[in-house]
């Protein structure tokens, strides 16, 4: 029964309370379907009425469901692939996950590689791993759109940078899907001399030419870890013989003619599909010092996920939140001696430019006293400044130079769900070894200026 869906948590009043489920109880089949994983359960739990076998305590019983129309069941599972999740068995030369230095939390080692956590979740795949059966289920059943890793359409190219000749079928596996009316997105790493360039050119071409189901294409610099250009890890030599210390860091120069390249495909891609289809991440107009594009220029926002498009959003909702409390000064309610206060917002260097200049407009507007502290990667080195890889032993430092009437604002993004750094520390044993005023904080616009405003802390 370790294979098969277990209930976690059945909310108060749902569908599914009412139905009589409970926490602990293992979905076995609903009418006469086998279900394996969450796909299957959401596939087969969609009609008005089903019934549903389970095991509890031992026991097999039926239990008849009625749903109501656009309304979630409400019941979750444990986890979505009870059988276990499928783990890539590529050496991929820009692999994040193998530059991870020792020390952090375990779970960060284990690199998954399944298309079901692709369609759930969104994670990306790389198709290098999938059988025949995998294949028959995604088409029979229609799991689109699936996130795929695709980052050349160059067969040699691809195994190159994969480190296995399994790349080449996992290129053959994306035609098929997309021939089967399988949507995907996809996501182009791009590593210097390697796939930019002419590789990149071909790449779009390729998709543009051939492809009748990609929703977009996501353009991503590759991440470095350590020092200047090397990794923190042993070179590691596959059967096509590449070592991962050959890979350079995007600069000015190159990310800017990537953003050309977007610019010209964008167009090309409209022309034909009435969608700009490609996209370049916030981190090349960072790195080329360009000016963030209008929300028009991401299509929807498909891979805002995937660092595309980000800082566009979080910008326009901050103007919507200041422009409306603007205009509603009666809205802004200050809390005891609360605008006497000085707030310090700690954040990775990619997004301090950008969250100073909202600061700024926040003290303007408001009459705050805010300010941004771009925070340096410790832990991973000085070529990764995303926040969310920030980790304790970061923060730690940047609060030193903080003084004692200020207060230290903490993103949310650098804990995972059950409240642990990416080095393994928790909330509240971070916030012990600080010992200036601090809270934790949410990084969407709108919450992050009512919580300077009004003080309202997020739940630990």
């Amino acid at each position: 029964m370790d294979k098969c869906l277990t209930v976690c948590d059945v909310l108060k009043g749902s569908d599914a309370h009412l139905a009589g489920f409970l926490p602990g109880d293992i979905i076995l089949g609903i009418e006469d379907h086998t279900i394996s994983d969450l796909i299957d359960f959401s596939i087969h739990s969609a009609d008005c009425e089903f019934d549903v076998k389970i095991l509890r305590n031992r026991n097999i019983k039926t239990i008849h469901v009625r749903r109501r129309p656009l309304c979630d069941l409400g019941m979750s599972f444990q986890t979505p692939v009870p059988d276990g999740v499928k783990r890539c068995n590529s050496g991929c030369i820009f692999c994040f996950v193998d530059q991870l230095p020792y020390g952090l939390r375990s779970e960060l080692y284990l690199k998954d590689d399944d298309y079901r956590l692709s369609f759930l979740t969104g994670n990306f795949i790389t198709l290098n791993n999938l059988s025949r059966q995998d294949m028959k289920r995604i088409v029979d059943q229609y799991i689109s759109p699936l996130y795929i890793s695709l980052h050349t359409t160059d067969p040699e190219i691809r195994s190159y940078m994969m480190g296995s000749s399994a790349a080449i079928d996992g290129l053959k596996l994306f035609w098929e899907l997309d021939k089967n009316r399988i949507k995907t997105h996809l996501q182009v790493v791009l590593c210097p001399d390697v796939n930019d360039h002419d590789v990149l050119e071909k790449t779009l071409s390729d998709l543009y030419e051939e492809a009748e189901n990609v929703l977009s294409i996501g353009l991503v610099p590759v991440a470095t870890s350590g020092s200047g250009n090397s990794f923190t890890v042993q070179d590691v030599l596959t059967d096509e013989g590449h070592g991962k210390s050959k890979l350079r860091s995007f600069d000015k120069k190159r990310s800017l003619e990537v953003l050309e390249t977007v610019k010209k495909w964008q167009r090309t891609f409209h022309d034909r599909f009435k969608s700009r289809v490609v996209y370049a991440s916030d981190e090349l107009f960072l790195i080329a010092g360009s000016e963030i594009p209008g929300a028009m220029y991401y299509g929807g926002f498909p891979q805002i996920e995937n660092g595309i498009g980000m800082i566009r959003d979080f910008l326009d909702e901050f103007k919507r939140e200041l422009s409306r409390l603007s205009k509603r000064p009666q809205e802004v309610q200050y809390k005891g001696n609360f605008e006497s206060r000085k707030f310090v917002l700690l954040t990775g260097e990619y997004f301090h430019e950008t969250l100073s200049v909202c600061c700024a407009k926040l003290n303007k507007h408001l009459g705050q006293r805010t300010k941004a502290i771009a925070v340096s990667n410790i832990c991973f080195g000085p070529n990764v400044k995303v926040t969310g890889l920030l980790c304790a032993e970061d923060i730690q430092k940047a609060v030193k130079v903080v003084s004692d009437d200020e207060i230290i604002l903490i993103p949310e993004i650098i804990f995972n769900d059950a409240g642990y750094t990416l080095d393994g520390m928790s909330k509240d044993d971070l916030l012990k070894t600080i010992t200036c005023k601090v809270h934790i904080i949410s990084i969407e616009a709108t919450k992050m200026i009512r919580f300077v405003l009004n003080g309202c802390a997020l739940p630990s």
